[in-house]
Formats: structure tokens, C-alpha cells, sequence
């Protein structure tokens, strides 16, 4: 995470509406792109090394064309495609070395908010040199680290208990992170409210009232979301049985796991899978 300590600098930004010409032929830029969808719907398609790849991205997502992509940006001539354009350099190859456009249809409901609402500002932003320029740079940057931590939660290594001691109170931030950092290691068990509350030394309605004042969302919830999302990789990358994967992300039971997936996401696991496999097919 040393990279994040270094500032994207953006070279142009606006709100565009793209020409047929990005479509029809294949193209690169020296810096990096960040591409927020306004209106319209775009197909991304990465050309390298024989590979082709595509990505999409309706009203309110976003992509990035890593420096040095050759890529062509396809979408309906009959419909405007409107875009808040960013155009940044940024010394950063850990992010990149392990980047993929697909991650970010994995992205929580929570993130996906987040940057919905910086990309607006910024697409409203009358920028200028100096400070005006430093905000916006600082504003992606926020960006992109929303993105890398809800795709790589925190690993940093858990304190131990006893030093959680009333004496030293925790602040709610610090609460929230290391809450959501032994989410992260611990989400395929049994976990309940009192686990974390006494993992942190602090009574469980303290935790109940800091967690969701600190995320928007109860524990309960914000467990469920997170399984969730992490059961979305899972029926993407691994050839298990629906039921195999529920429980591998800590649902009771498949039927469980069916239900709420379906509930929250508006299809189920199944046909969720069978869906992407076949944009994968169609690559």
C-alpha cells in the first residue's frame, strides 16, 4: 500500500461526449484513463498480445485503460455516449500489476455510492492550476483507493486483545477499520456481534452504535453484503457447486445462500454464474 502515498496528477479532465472515430479504431494513450459513464453504455475492448478482452459499463460505473493500452471504445452511435474523462499519470505499478475492469462489477453497493458521488463533484468542479488542480488529484485518488480496499480488504496483522484496554480507548474509525479487517479474515465462520465487540474490548452496543454510524450499515448487514460479494467472485472463478460456495462464504446452507443472493443481486447464484459466462464466451 506504499503507493497510495503518491499522488495521481491529472493532465486533462472533462465531461465529454465521445466520437464515433474512438470506436471504430483501436488506440492508446502514454497516461492512464479513468472513465466514469454519465449517459449512454460503453463495451471496453483491450487488444494485447493476440488477447482481446471486453468490459461494460452503464450509467454511474466506471473503467480505466491502464498507459500504453491499446484499446478501442465501442458503444451505439444512436445513442451519445457521455463520459467524465480523466486523463492522470501516476507512478503506480502495484495497482496496476493486478488490475482488471471486472473487479469493479464486483465492487459493494457502499464503494460503488462513494464514487458515484466523487466523480459528480468532480464533473462539477470548475478546476484551476494550483490548489483547485491538488484537490482534484487528491479526489482520484480517494477514488482509487475505495476501489483497492473493497477489492483487497486490509491485512494488516490484528492487535492483540488485551491491548485494546479501556484506558487506551479506541477512536470509532479505528473501531470500524479493524472490524471490518476481522470481517475480512474471519467471514466464512460463525460470526456474531459479541465476537467482534469483545475481540475489541468494548461492550456490544458501543460496537452496534460506531459500526453503523462508521459505514451506513448494521453488522449484520454489512457481513451479509460482504459474503455476498465475495460469493460473486467465487461463482466466477471456481467450479464448485452453488451450495459448495455459499457455505465456503459462511451461509448456512445453499438454500440460504440461493435466497438471499437472489434477493439482493435480482437473479439467482445460477443464473448469475451462467450470465457472465457467457459475456466471457462471447471475449
Amino acid at each position: 500500500m506504499e503507493f497510495f502515498k503518491c499522488v495521481p496528477s491529472i493532465r486533462y479532465m472533462a465531461g465529454i461526449v465521445y466520437d464515433s472515430t474512438w470506436a471504430e479504431k483501436f488506440h492508446k494513450s502514454g497516461n492512464h484513463e479513468f472513465l466514469h459513464v454519465l449517459s449512454g453504455k460503453i463495451r471496453l475492448i483491450f487488444q494485447e498480445e493476440g488477447r482481446r478482452r471486453e468490459y461494460f459499463a452503464s450509467p454511474g460505473e466506471s473503467l480505466i485503460v491502464p498507459a500504453g493500452t491499446l484499446h478501442r471504445d465501442d458503444f451505439d452511435f444512436k445513442e451519445d455516449l457521455k463520459v467524465l474523462y480523466v486523463n492522470f499519470s501516476w507512478d503506480a505499478p502495484e495497482f496496476f500489476r493486478d488490475f482488471n475492469n471486472a473487479q469493479f462489477k464486483l465492487l459493494s453497493e457502499e464503494t460503488v455510492t462513494e464514487i458515484k458521488m466523487i466523480a459528480e463533484r468532480m464533473r462539477f468542479d470548475n478546476v484551476h492550476a494550483g490548489c483547485g488542480q491538488a484537490i482534484e488529484n487528491v479526489r482520484l485518488l480517494n477514488i482509487l483507493l475505495l476501489f483497492y480496499l473493497d477489492i483487497h480488504p486490509f491485512s494488516t496483522p490484528p492487535a492483540s486483545p488485551a491491548s485494546c484496554t479501556k484506558s487506551t480507548p479506541l477512536s470509532p474509525r479505528i473501531i470500524a477499520e479493524k472490524a471490518k479487517n476481522y470481517i475480512a479474515r474471519n467471514y466464512p465462520e460463525k460470526l456474531h456481534l459479541e465476537d467482534i465487540a469483545e475481540y475489541l474490548n468494548v461492550s456490544k452496543y458501543h460496537f452496534s452504535r460506531v459500526f453503523h454510524a462508521s459505514t451506513g450499515f448494521s453488522f449484520r448487514d454489512y457481513l451479509c453484503i460482504y459474503r455476498l460479494n465475495k460469493a460473486k467472485q467465487f461463482l466466477l472463478d471456481e467450479k464448485g457447486s452453488i451450495g459448495e460456495i455459499g457455505e465456503k462464504c459462511g451461509f448456512d446452507n445453499g438454500n440460504y445462500f440461493a435466497k438471499v443472493f437472489k434477493k439482493h443481486f435480482s437473479l439467482s447464484p445460477g443464473k448469475f454464474r451462467e450470465e457472465e459466462l457467457l459475456k466471457t464466451l462471447k471475449e
